[in-house]
This record gives C-alpha cells, sequence and structure tokens, in this order.
C-alpha cells in the first residue's frame, strides 16, 4: 500500500488526479488493481464528480460509504465548511493537496477508531 496518498497525486511516474490518488492507496479495499481505479476515478477530478464534489471526498466516500456522513463533516472540517472543487477553490484557499491528504487522513482515522 502506498505510504501517503499525496505520493501518487500529480507526481512522476504516476500523475494520478485528487481522486485517482486517494483510491490508489486503498484499492485493495475497494477491491480495484491499479487499472481499474485509474478508469474509474479518471473522470472525478477537477470538479468532475456529480455535483461538483472534490474528488479526493469522493474517492473516500467511495472507500468506506458506510461512513460518508462522518467522512463528509471531517472532511468540511478541512475545507472550511465545503465539499465542492469550485467552492474549496475559490472560497477556502485550500489546496488540491491539502483535500488529497485530508481524505487520506480521515480514512486513516476512520481504520485506526475501528481497530
Amino acid at each position: 500500500m502506498t505510504k501517503k496518498a499525496t505520493d501518487t497525486f500529480r507526481t512522476k511516474p504516476y500523475l494520478h488526479n485528487c481522486s485517482q490518488a486517494v483510491a490508489y492507496k486503498y484499492k485493495e479495499i475497494l477491491g480495484l488493481d491499479e487499472a481499474q481505479v485509474l478508469q474509474r476515478f479518471a473522470a472525478c477530478g477537477g470538479g468532475r464528480c456529480e455535483g461538483g464534489m472534490c474528488g479526493a471526498l469522493y474517492a473516500a466516500i467511495a472507500v468506506r460509504p458506510d461512513m460518508a456522513d462522518l467522512i463528509t463533516r471531517r472532511f468540511m472540517e478541512k475545507t472550511k465548511g465545503f465539499t465542492t472543487c469550485l467552492q474549496i477553490k475559490q472560497l477556502s484557499g485550500v489546496p488540491c493537496t491539502d483535500c488529497v491528504q485530508a481524505a487520506d487522513d480521515i480514512l486513516d482515522s476512520i481504520a485506526g477508531e475501528n481497530k
């Protein structure tokens, strides 16, 4: 497993979008291989998720759909109350890398709480 989702976010050789970076780290939990992650989450970066949702948040919810409300609440704490890419970029000033890290941290903390 990748150490951090940000390890593959926009970095060579991966160049994953925000959603792919989070999903890639947790691909075993999702039951997907690398190619499936890249394909399934390719259209989920850059505000292209349904409703403009942040791709990192979208992927985190895909990893743990049973915890969607908790993940969303914790994510909003990191993004000044926003969940859409456009709002996060324009109103909160939180960079994409921080959104990827927030989603990753939230999933890690949930995993730790469930041990």
